[in-house]
């Protein structure tokens, strides 16, 4: 009865891995895994979000329907915003985690004004400066290369 408990809890976990698109296990994986977003938002707590990524799972699996007219009725990205990936991305960089509190929060603003007004294109450069604002460098195809070829260097350095 033991084994059994055991593996139907184990097969409960890697459904619920696999399937983290609903929003609840979206949640979860945000805050504990980091699965999806590279990094999640509470650090060290991967155990709490092993344990209830199951029960997350099993209430996406009940609320689908209604998970699903949401998602038809407010778009893709309900209920997370990109302010919650580009925050999740900038914890990891130094300058940002030298930041205040205040400063965070208008580096965040400042940056999702301007990806909603388009001035943000593939051809932009950003730098974030000691102040919480950010520097908007446009560059062309071949320096866009270039900087793409030493950011995939120096990820398969670390």
């Amino acid at each position: 009865m033991y084994s059994s408990f055991l593996r139907i809890l184990s097969l409960g976990i890697i459904a619920a891995l696999l399937t983290t698109g609903c929003m609840l296990s979206r949640g979860v994986d945000r805050l504990w895994i980091g699965w999806t977003t590279g990094a999640p938002i509470v650090q060290n707590r991967l155990g709490t979000g092993f344990f209830l990524l199951p029960i997350a799972f099993v209430i996406d699996v009940a609320t689908w329907p209604i998970q699903g007219l949401l998602v038809i009725i407010l778009g893709d990205e309900f209920p997370y915003k990109k302010t919650d990936q580009i925050r999740a991305s900038l914890e990891k960089d130094p300058l940002y985690q030298k930041l205040t509190k205040q400063q965070k929060e208008l580096a965040l603003l400042e940056l999702s004004k301007k990806f909603e007004a388009g001035k943000i294109s593939s051809n932009t450069a950003l730098v974030l400066n000691e102040t919480g604002h950010w520097e908007f460098v446009q560059i062309n195809d071949e320096t866009r290369k270039e900087l793409y070829a030493r950011a995939q260097v120096a990820s398969s350095l670390l």
